[in-house]
């Protein structure tokens, strides 16, 4: 099947980026729901689940981002963006995951570090 090339000027590579969360983890969702539905495991035994993110491997968003930039730095422009606060970058097996600044999973490690803590001291 030939590839067809769809490109908007009018998009900024930011926009693009933000777009691009959005509406790829509606899709990945939608496909977890069916898998949920019918009980799907993973590999793992875990059971299918929706994420507030997308993962730039997975979801095809790295491809589609070169597709429509080439001449752009995907990581240099997450990075950027992340630096700026406007998504959140969280490094993870074969990739990243990208998720809006409210969407993103908040991790608080301070009971963990406290008890290591502990146990370092003592």
């Amino acid at each position: 099947m030939a590839s067809s090339k769809i490109v908007s000027k009018s998009m900024t590579p930011e926009a693009f980026v933000l777009k691009a969360i959005i509406v790829l983890r509606e899709k990945q969702n939608a496909e977890a729901r069916k898998k949920i539905a019918i009980g799907w495991l993973s590999k793992s035994g875990k059971p299918a689940m929706e994420s507030k993110g997308i993962h730039v491997i997975f979801s095809g968003f790295n491809e589609a981002f070169k597709l429509q930039f080439p001449n752009l730095d995907v990581r240099a422009l997450t990075a950027s963006m992340a630096s700026e606060g406007k998504i959140i970058v969280s490094p993870v097996k074969m990739g990243a995951m990208l998720y809006l600044p409210d969407d993103a999973p908040v991790r608080d490690n301070s009971a963990r570090a406290e008890a290591n803590l502990a146990a370092i001291l003592s």
